[in-house]
């Protein structure tokens, strides 16, 4: 136990674990910061993106315009400064958060940009290859249908080989507010030249997560139903719907009715033990009825079920984060709670308060991990976060658009760009690592370095502190020990001896052993306190008063003693073994024997403030005629005294001093006078 022990006091040791407790209790370090940079004043609706067109490693810039009146669009593609072209769309843009996608359908490392434009009532693809000169701008005709009561939007979901022909096809969807249709998932085959569309639905799309089951693609569906296109089609948005659909974008399984309208559902492909199953979040907001999870296999069927407190999922959404085999719920407070295989929710932390909208996943740090945007609650600006909802930072600024336009520029010497146009501005902010979380185990080496350092330092002073203190009781040991032989004086003992055998020879038996009980006590004191270097005042007074007892019997009582002291006086407080003793005792020596008259002793104890005065005064002959008698001694005991005080000042922190007045009548000596003082050092 003992060994254990010695191992936990070594300082490395005790710096290592207040290190721990001080690494838990400082704010965790940040690991992104977020530095507003500059800001632009530009036309509404036009905005600059940046993207990797040619797979060379730099970005080319491409500038996005509208027309004053809506009914035109135009990019313009920058390349190191200088510009490639310029391509006109005739029609209006659909609404939506990005105007434009591009991707790489022939995977020839030259992307194509894609245009959505809706003229008359119908609605286009248009796409060209901005780095090919010998390609002019391709438009494949969607859909036709009148935009009745609110705007088409248009998503690009991604590029996929959904018919396994080496070339990708563009996914997207189209969603209208009021109208029947489209709301729809489209697939664009441009190597064909070929249109796949998912069955008609009233069911509002609102985001597509493909996956890869063996060889071939399925999707699943977010959708909401927002109860407003009762008759669109057999699958209403008064109900929701789970729905899967297979590479052609047909049905996997009919879909599922899950219940009544006013509800989000998500519906994420979750690997479970390396085989798939579809998990579906349905939220039913402030509804009586509960909101649950579920998992299903990929035929439709139910395996499991747990249902959900809407007070905690009321708006709340999944997210797939790092991979499909991790699955993430997240609410409107910013709680982060990890999907087990059991539908458990195990929290995880929290990013802060968010908007339960469409994320926006965006590759900021070119590192082929996207990270998550989201918007902060009432529009105060955005969180971006880390690909497993991990590391969150945050981008202050008020009422941002939903609609804005986010793109990055790769890192520059460790610092992302990253670009945000909304209104009639775009601002540019700096996304980078921060220096003190690049550092921090460094950091945290040199808190535990600094710490081991200053409790070494400390255990040096305590061990050099504790060497005085035990040179300095053994000092006192030392000279005390040398004035114990003046306590036992030989003289002394032999005349009380003396004085006792008298006594019961006159048959003053009672008187004799009243007198031979108190040497034995004054001897069993002085012998029984001879290890220690300290005596609380009330022990040394008592052993004082023995010794004046003693006296006072051997000297016929020729002297009185009065002891007093203050209400106020502390008699625990320790002081010095022998210090008032020694100063009686010269009193009684040199002062009291000598007298031809009646002698008194008296001692006084005063506290005044934080001091302690200890008055000794006697009516003795005084210094001078004791002097002259050769009362004096040798002086040895108070030298003794002297250096026994020097070494308590140093074990207590505490100083005595002492002045010795004569009282004199004249020039005649009628006593002496002892204030010892013992006050804070």
């Amino acid at each position: 136990m003992n060994r254990i022990l010695n191992i936990f006091c070594k300082p490395i040791v005790i710096s290592f674990v207040l290190t721990s407790v001080i690494i838990m209790f400082i704010p965790k370090i940040k690991k992104y910061e977020v530095e507003f940079s500059e800001s632009k004043i530009k036309r509404e609706g036009d905005y600059n993106h940046f993207e990797d067109i040619d797979n060379d490693g730099n970005c080319e810039k491409i500038r996005y315009y509208k027309s004053f009146d809506g009914e035109r669009q135009a990019i313009i593609i920058e390349q190191n400064d200088l510009i490639v072209g310029q391509w006109n769309f005739p029609g209006c843009g659909l609404s939506g958060v990005r105007r434009f996608f591009s991707g790489d359908f022939n995977r020839d490392n030259l992307k194509e940009i894609y245009v959505f434009t809706y003229i008359n009532d119908s609605v286009f693809l248009n796409y060209f290859s901005p780095l090919d000169t010998d390609q002019e701008i391709q438009r494949k005709f969607i859909i036709k249908g009148k935009n009745l009561n609110g705007k088409i939007e248009g998503r690009s979901v991604g590029f996929y080989d959904l018919n396994d022909d080496g070339f990708l096809e563009a996914t997207f969807t189209l969603n209208v507010g009021f109208p029947k249709h489209p709301r729809q998932l489209y697939a664009f085959d441009i190597a064909n030249n070929n249109i796949l569309r998912t069955p008609h639905s009233g069911y509002y799309l609102k985001n597509v997560n493909f996956f890869k089951n063996q060889d071939n693609y399925l999707a699943c569906i977010d959708g909401a139903s927002y109860c407003n296109c009762s008759d669109t089609a057999k699958y209403s948005d008064m109900y929701s719907w789970l729905m899967v659909f297979n590479h052609q974008l047909e049905f996997a399984f009919q879909p599922i009715n899950l219940g009544k309208g006013g509800a989000t559902l998500f519906a994420k492909p979750f690997n479970i033990d390396d085989k798939f199953r579809i998990l579906v979040a349905h939220l039913l907001g402030m509804s009586k009825d509960s909101s649950s999870l579920r998992l299903y296999d990929l035929d439709g069927n139910l395996i499991k079920k747990k249902y959900l407190d809407n007070n905690k999922v009321s708006r709340a959404k999944i997210i797939s984060a790092q991979s499909d085999k991790v699955q993430y719920l997240i609410n409107n407070s910013g709680a982060v709670f990890n999907i087990d295989k059991n539908l458990n929710l195990i929290y995880k932390g929290n990013i802060g308060c968010i908007e339960i909208t469409r994320e926006l996943k965006y590759d900021i740090e070119n590192d082929g991990q996207d990270e998550l945007i989201f918007h902060k609650q009432d529009n105060q600006g955005l969180i971006i976060t880390r690909n497993g909802l991990e590391h969150p930072v945050e981008i202050d600024f008020c009422n941002v658009a939903r609609n804005f336009h986010f793109t990055t520029y790769p890192p520059n010497i460790g610092a992302a760009q990253i670009i945000l146009t909304y209104n009639e501005k775009e601002y540019v902010y700096d996304y980078y690592i921060s220096i003190l979380y690049k550092y921090q185990y460094l950091i945290y080496i040199g808190i535990w370095l600094v710490l081991s350092l200053l409790i070494w330092q400390a255990f040096i002073l305590i061990k050099y502190f504790k060497l005085k203190r035990i040179e300095a009781e053994n000092l006192i040991l030392q000279l005390q020990m040398k004035s114990f032989k003046n306590q036992i004086d030989p003289h002394f003992t032999l005349n009380m001896l003396n004085s006792i055998g008298s006594l019961f020879e006159q048959n003053e038996s009672k008187k004799a052993s009243y007198l031979f009980e108190r040497y034995a006590k004054f001897l069993q004191t002085t012998i029984f306190s001879s290890d220690k270097i300290l005596l609380s005042i009330a022990e040394e007074l008592k052993y004082v008063q023995n010794y004046l007892d003693l006296e006072q019997s051997r000297l016929t009582n020729r002297f009185e003693y009065r002891i007093s002291k203050e209400d106020n006086v502390d008699i625990k407080v320790e002081i010095p073994k022998m210090l008032i003793y020694i100063f009686v005792e010269n009193a009684i020596k040199h002062g009291i024997r000598p007298l031809q008259r009646s002698g008194i002793v008296e001692i006084c104890l005063k506290q005044s403030s934080d001091c302690l005065t200890i008055c000794i005064m006697d009516n003795g002959i005084g210094r001078q005629q004791a002097e002259i008698l050769n009362t004096n001694g040798t002086g040895k005991g108070l030298q003794i005294l002297d250096q026994i005080i020097k070494a308590y000042e140093k074990l207590k922190r505490h100083k005595i001093n002492y002045n010795i007045i004569d009282l004199l009548d004249g020039d005649k000596g009628i006593g002496t006078r002892i204030d010892i003082i013992i006050s804070p050092n």
